[in-house]
């Protein structure tokens, strides 16, 4: 499992960071313990965003990319009063 940063720059300067792990599934699948798919398809199924099971909408990102999967968490962007709903 290696973790993942990346900084990207904002409008108004400051940086943001990107959170997330990567899964490497070689060997298991290899081995044929596992499929890559279906345990991305699990995933996808069983994480759990604001207490709610499928509910990763734009909070968590999760890639599939041969036989490693890729969990991300976009950075965090506050939603200004003026547009958030009563």
């Amino acid at each position: 499992m290696c973790p993942l940063a990346e900084a990207e720059e904002t409008d108004c300067g400051q940086e943001r960071q990107e959170r997330g792990f990567t899964l490497d599934l070689t060997h298991p699948v290899e081995d044929s313990i596992l499929d890559s798919a279906n345990f991305e398809t699990f995933l996808n199924e069983r994480v759990k965003v604001n207490g709610k099971t499928g509910n990763l909408a734009n909070v968590v990102e999760i890639n599939l990319l041969k036989n490693k999967i890729h969990v991300t968490e976009p950075a965090f962007q506050e939603v200004p009063e003026e547009e958030q709903p009563p």
